[in-house]
């Protein structure tokens, strides 16, 4: 598992070590630079990877401590949606339906688009509905679990390790089922614990739900990007379960 990613003159970063966890949810203000955390640790595997979004090239690498995972995925939470959809295998489609029933629990069957380009779910074991009528939240969050489900259904070496990379997670996703989505995923990661998820938010409702999620975890941080008052240099400050009841009632502000 990677355990601290370091950039020297990167993007917008002269000098910044991010600590890592099995699960690490950065945030901070908008432009502090999380989105640049995301695509820093990306471009160490961009030159052998070619399974998510093109990203620019820099002269600056970042460094990591720790171990390197063998796979690398990014995913742009608002516009995952966008991807083109995959011939699913049975297992792949029973996984999505489990999922997709904490947003929308008439969900029954999600078939194989075959020569389309648009996932349908049925709805109580009688009416097909295409994917995107549901809500982009509904699209995004599918596109997701199916770039999850590739990589369970991979018969992968017993030493290989995997970071997740989503930007913006939780997007057009409703509060209500914020909390849902995030024991989802922490019932994920126990299960698969060679996966590491570093991801970003912008939304305060997501924030608290990761940490109500994760309040029994030690495997999952909070990391918020800061500016220090002198010299406007970029600061990480991370919070562990310990802090998380202080996050969930309100008392500290963790997103700006």
């Amino acid at each position: 598992m990677m355990n601290s990613v370091t950039f020297n003159n990167f993007r917008s970063f002269d000098e910044l070590t991010v600590p890592l966890s099995q699960i690490t949810m950065l945030t901070g203000p908008n432009c502090i630079g999380k989105t640049t955390v995301l695509e820093g640790i990306y471009c160490l595997f961009s030159e052998t990877r070619s399974d998510a979004s093109v990203l620019p090239r820099y002269q600056a690498t970042p460094h990591l401590s720790g171990t390197p995972p063998s796979i690398c995925k990014y995913l742009d939470f608002p516009f995952v949606r966008q991807m083109p959809p995959s011939n699913l295998s049975y297992t792949a489609s029973q996984f999505l339906v489990k999922a997709l029933k904490i947003i929308n629990s008439r969900i029954t069957d999600v078939r194989d688009p075959g020569d389309r380009t648009e996932l349908s779910v049925i709805l109580d074991d009688k009416y097909s509905a295409a994917l995107g009528t549901l809500g982009s939240g509904v699209d995004a969050w599918t596109r997701t679990l199916i770039a999850l489900s590739g990589i369970i259904e991979t018969k992968l070496p017993t030493d290989t390790s995997v970071i997740i990379l989503i930007d913006e997670i939780g997007a057009c996703i409703h509060y209500s089922v914020m909390l849902s989505i995030w024991e989802y995923i922490r019932d994920f990661v126990e299960k698969y614990p060679f996966i590491q998820f570093v991801t970003t938010c912008h939304s305060n409702d997501c924030v608290r739900a990761f940490c109500e999620a994760f309040s029994g975890s030690d495997e999952a941080t909070v990391v918020r990007l800061h500016k220090t008052a002198i010299k406007s240099k970029i600061i990480p400050t991370t919070y562990s379960r310990k802090q998380f009841p202080k996050i969930i009632s309100g008392d500290w502000e963790v997103r700006g």
